[in-house]
């Protein structure tokens, strides 16, 4: 049997033994969610006391320079549960148990992202970018773009140096745009306010064919640099020797007499000249040298062995 002490309107305190009358319920028992700051710098909140099945929302907020890094609960004796959108969430939802519990948040130090120097136009086989040492970094993100927009860039490499040589790119690509993200152990890279550098390789053209040709051979010369090999429509003209051969817009060069004629290409702002000997008789009559030479279908090129 269950005695409860009322207070009456009048102060008189009496004793009631509950026998056939409704039992009177006493207060819900509260118990203590204690938040607190396991390891860096920030701030929590969702402490207090609840009552059983109460649903919290935890939070921890990382100081300036600090990042969040994970909760701990080393005492979950009265928790009913608890979940997080993904292990690296700053927001907890709790749900009170018959107990008391105790939530830590992690922070950790961010680490300093280091501003990249790229090359500009001294290799020709690529962009070399150097950066300094970010003081926890265990390796680095290299992250390159065609323009200073940060989300149009993609990871191109992951190294654990301070200097990485970008062979994936060439003169004629143009400028390039570079970041650098230092991860930690733990794995976590930092993109915010993140620099860059923009840098390009060098531009070097030739004109691509060969060198010989014999009295009535076509060829359609091309403008090459190290990523790219264009023909056509391209700034063509005969610098000298006008007189062994023609040489049309689509840079077809007709080879008409023996001699030495010298052509020059112009493509990315670049030109490149080349010389071309002029040779009497045909490759059959030739014993150093073999070759062939056929005009195509639509008569703008022909297909000449490279005798270079």
């Amino acid at each position: 049997m269950k005695c409860y002490k009322l207070m009456m309107v009048a102060t008189l305190a009496t004793s009631v033994c509950c026998t056939g009358l409704a039992d009177i319920v006493p207060p819900p028992q509260k118990y203590k969610l204690s938040v607190t700051i396991g390891s860096g710098k920030g701030s929590v909140s969702g402490a207090g006391t609840y009552k059983p099945g109460t649903k919290v929302t935890v939070r921890a907020t990382p100081a300036s320079g600090y990042k969040f890094k994970s909760w701990s609960v080393p005492d979950c004796s009265g928790c009913a549960g608890y979940s997080q959108n993904g292990y690296a969430s700053s927001v907890m939802k709790w749900v009170m148990g018959k107990g008391k519990s105790v939530v830590k948040a992690n922070f950790k130090k961010k680490l300093a992202v280091p501003k990249p120097s790229a090359s500009d136009g001294k290799y020709a086989g690529g962009i070399k970018v150097t950066w300094k040492k970010s003081s926890g970094a265990v390796r680095y993100r290299v992250r390159r773009g065609k323009s200073k927009t940060y989300s149009k860039s993609s990871v191109v490499a992951t190294v654990e140096g301070t200097s990485y040589f970008d062979t994936d790119v060439c003169g004629e690509m143009g400028k390039q745009y570079y970041w650098i993200l230092p991860v930690d152990k733990d794995g976590s890279g930092y993109s915010a306010k993140a620099k860059f550098d923009v840098g390009h390789a060098k531009l070097v053209v030739k004109v691509g064919g060969p060198s010989s040709l014999y009295v009535g051979e076509k060829y359609q010369y091309s403008m090459q640099a190290i990523c790219s090999d264009v023909v056509g429509n391209r700034k063509w003209k005969i610098v000298s020797g006008g007189q062994f051969a023609s040489l049309s817009k689509a840079g077809i060069l007709t080879a008409k007499k023996a001699g030495k004629v010298v052509i020059q290409g112009t493509a990315w702002g670049k030109t490149a000249k080349k010389t071309i000997t002029v040779k009497a008789g045909s490759p059959a009559e030739d014993s150093g040298e073999g070759g062939s030479a056929s005009a195509s279908q639509e008569g703008l090129a022909a297909s000449v062995a490279d005798r270079d």
